[in-house]
């Protein structure tokens, strides 16, 4: 267990600290606010008011409240303590709960995750990974801000695709819907 915190730590003070730049502080700003809810809930509108892409905007919905909800109950049941606690850490914003798991990066995953189970028989397979990356970007820079430890954002991708499998299992997209929404697809079903 020791070897784990310990590689934790060093592999958050080589982000943290290691990569610091005045260019990444800014790039990182602005993508770990695309983790935040009220920015993914406002990506979720403008799916809706895109007639093509409707059909996403409810499932997208359910994953990003199962998933903040998943995050809130472990989050309030796992006391971990924020690396920003650190004596050498420069935490980038401040924080008000318990380290593990990440949220933003929860709920990044899960949309994401849950948009490429939905897109892997379209046309829009491959772009549909960066979303992934998106997500992952996300999480990296929960990092670098020094709020999370990178465990945490590993548990959080977890649970994020946890989320999207148990959402896509719920909601299930079929062919027909997907051709209705003029994405274009093969001969693949996207019901898991």
């Amino acid at each position: 267990m020791q070897f784990w915190q310990q590689l934790d730590l060093n592999v958050f003070r080589t982000i943290h600290l290691g990569w610091h730049s005045s260019f990444l502080d800014l790039l990182f700003l602005v993508i770990t606010y695309t983790g935040i809810g009220q920015v993914q809930l406002g990506a979720n509108l403008l799916v809706f008011a895109v007639p093509k892409s409707r059909v996403f905007a409810l499932p997208m919905l359910v994953v990003w409240l199962l998933s903040g909800l998943v995050n809130t109950i472990i989050k309030h049941s796992i006391e971990r303590g924020r690396p920003s606690l650190l004596e050498w850490a420069l935490p980038q914003e401040p924080h008000k709960h318990s380290s593990f798991p990440s949220g933003h990066t929860v709920t990044s995953f899960a949309i994401a995750f849950l948009l490429v189970i939905y897109l892997w028989p379209t046309r829009w397979r491959w772009p549909s990974f960066g979303l992934v990356l998106w997500a992952l970007l996300v999480g990296i820079s929960r990092v670098y801000r020094g709020v999370h430890w990178p465990t945490d954002v590993l548990g959080a991708m977890g649970l994020g695709l946890a989320s999207a499998c148990f959402t896509a299992y719920l909601l299930p997209l079929n062919r027909k819907t997907l051709q209705d929404g003029s994405l274009g697809q093969t001969d693949h079903s996207v019901a898991i």
